[in-house]
């Protein structure tokens, strides 16, 4: 009898279990008759591999062929490694007992597929992946398109799972061919090759939430931080312990809002400094006038007061030293020209003053006595020097039209008193106006000798230019680092506040207030100064001249201000009996 058998594959010597199968697909083909039975699953078109059927005793030519019995459909195999050694022969098969597992080649170790109504595994012969099932009856397939039993020589080919390479099917079409015609299971080479798509999705899903979590996150911590300092009053951000009269509560300090205002000529050159600060009050404040020929506090080859300063090293060198000198930062530095001097006092102009003693302006003179100044004629008037005067007197005469100016702004009814020219200064004038404001020349005396120039100097009173400056500027900045000692200062006595004159005398020594508040604990009766570095042992020792009380130094301190100073009540009572900024101790 002849057969037909499936090519061998090349390059690849054919086992003996490889003939058994050919000659069981050639006896199947000559078959005249073919049981009926259900249809198989639908194999997968993409790959086939011939159906073996086993019977006990194989038919001959002469002799009707038996029906086959039922035996269980074969797995598809995985491809052996290149060139495995030959298998042994195969025991005669049972189809009751034969197991769902075939494997070719050596295992190291052998992989297991197996098919199964409720689904299909694979993995390591032995292992987890492996899963047996019942053998499942062969039976002659049916025609898709008809639904009447197919030829014999037209049976579907079953498809399989080959793990490297296309299977061959009965005609010898590879995978995907035409013998390929029904579906079957995909199968995975193991449980441990390939991630479960439903584990990528809540991976995916995972992440997703995680970045809109943070993506959320950002804009509520910036709500939370935009609503403590939205919360804030007046400068001072309260924490929780927002009760003034609460053991340890603390607040920030504002500092005092001031402005350097300086006058400049024609030319470009400052003719006149005027510091502005509007205290702690909702209105009135403090004007302060200061001679350009002040001698520095340092003062340098060719740089021995403020005018030379500008001059020799420009304005910014010239700011620097105005600072330096008062030992105040300021708020802000605005410049204003003679133009801008008629503009900002045109819509209240004239001005009416006394004038002390006549001044020459090129061809106009301003005689003395009651006198009003056209809007255009007040900078020139403020910037005149008359022969045989100093710097002083024209100090004196800024001091006359600032007060007239002042006072007409606050009793205007006009829409718009003072112009926003220059930027920033509309607001000073507007508050200084509408209450007290305290007008004084910078406390100096005339130098003993002139300038190299031939000019007149003036050298500050040290002690009376504090005193000015601490009533006019309650809660100062530091002009630089270092030039004043930070300090926080805490009631250790009681809940009440703490008295103005406590914190002017702290001014006063060169303290700038960082905060203010309450200790842990009240019923202290010394004052208690405490420091952390070494370097700040006099400036402990000055608070302690004029507040009284103990030092302590305390090397393990991380406190970002450089004295924690606590209040006790002997210090209270005391500053209390004499309210005054300075000079002497407080006592105990």
């Amino acid at each position: 009898m002849t057969t037909s058998e499936p090519p061998e594959r090349p390059g690849r010597p054919r086992s003996d279990a490889a003939s058994r199968l050919a000659a069981l697909l050639a006896e199947i083909e000559t078959s005249d008759v073919a049981p009926a039975a259900p249809s198989p699953p639908r194999p997968d078109p993409a790959i086939t591999v011939p159906i073996p059927v086993v019977t006990d005793a194989a038919p001959t030519v002469d002799d009707p062929a038996p029906p086959p019995a039922p035996l269980p459909r074969p797995a598809p195999v995985a491809p052996a490694r290149p060139e495995p050694p030959p298998l042994p022969p195969a025991p005669p098969v049972d189809p009751l007992a034969a197991s769902e597992i075939v494997t070719v080649g050596t295992p190291d170790p052998p992989v297991a597929v197996a098919y199964g109504r409720a689904g299909l595994g694979a993995g390591p012969v032995g292992g987890s992946g492996l899963r047996r099932r019942p053998p499942v009856p062969v039976s002659q397939p049916t025609d898709p398109t008809t639904g009447e039993p197919a030829a014999v020589g037209a049976v579907p080919v079953v498809s399989g799972a080959v793990l490297a390479g296309a299977a061959v099917g009965v005609d010898g079409a590879t995978a995907g061919g035409p013998a390929a015609e029904t579906e079957a299971p995909i199968l995975h080479p193991s449980p441990l090759m390939a991630v479960p798509r439903r584990w990528s999705r809540v991976r995916a899903v995972a992440f997703g939430l995680a970045v809109t979590l943070l993506a959320v996150s950002v804009p509520a911590l910036g709500y939370a931080g935009s609503r403590a300092i939205l919360h804030s009053r007046s400068g001072q951000l309260e924490d929780e312990r927002n009760n003034p009269s609460a053991p340890g509560y603390a607040a920030l300090v504002d500092p005092t809002p001031t402005a350097l205002l300086v006058q400049r000529s024609p030319s470009g050159e400052p003719e006149a400094l005027t510091l502005l600060a509007l205290g702690h009050q909702d209105s009135g404040g403090s004007v302060l006038f200061i001679p350009l020929d002040t001698v520095l506090v340092h003062p340098a080859i060719f740089i021995d007061r403020l005018r030379t300063a500008y001059a020799k090293a420009g304005y910014h060198s010239f700011v620097t030293q105005v600072g330096r000198l008062l030992n105040e930062g300021f708020g802000s530095v605005i410049d204003v020209s003679d133009a801008q001097w008629a503009k900002l006092v045109a819509p209240v102009a004239p001005l009416a003053i006394v004038n002390p003693y006549p001044v020459i302006v090129g061809s106009v003179t301003f005689p003395a006595g009651p006198l009003s100044l056209a809007a255009d004629q007040v900078a020139p008037y403020l910037n005149a020097l008359a022969p045989g005067h100093d710097d002083l007197d024209r100090m004196a005469r800024h001091r006359l039209v600032w007060q007239a100016w002042l006072k007409a702004v606050a009793a205007s009814h006009a829409a718009e008193t003072v112009p926003a020219v220059p930027a920033g200064l509309a607001p000073f004038i507007e508050t200084l106006a509408a209450g007290s404001a305290q007008l004084a020349t910078l406390a100096v005396t005339p130098s003993a000798t002139t300038a190299p120039d031939g000019a007149s100097t003036f050298q500050v009173d040290p002690h009376e230019m504090n005193t000015q400056l601490t009533d006019a500027i309650p809660s100062p900045v530091s002009p630089g680092l270092g030039d004043r000692f930070s300090v926080r200062v805490l009631n250790g006595a009681s809940g009440t506040a703490i008295p103005t004159g406590v914190t002017q005398r702290l001014v006063f020594v060169g303290a700038q207030l960082n905060a203010i508040g309450n200790a842990a604990r009240f019923g202290q009766k010394v004052t208690r100064i405490e420091y952390h570095d070494p370097n700040r042992l006099k400036t402990a020792q000055a608070v302690k001249y004029v507040l009284g009380g103990d030092i302590s130094y305390n090397p393990t301190s991380t406190d970002t201000v450089d004295l924690v100073v606590t209040l006790g009540q002997q210090t209270i009572d005391r500053v209390a009996a004499d309210p005054g900024s300075g000079g002497g101790g407080a006592g105990g």
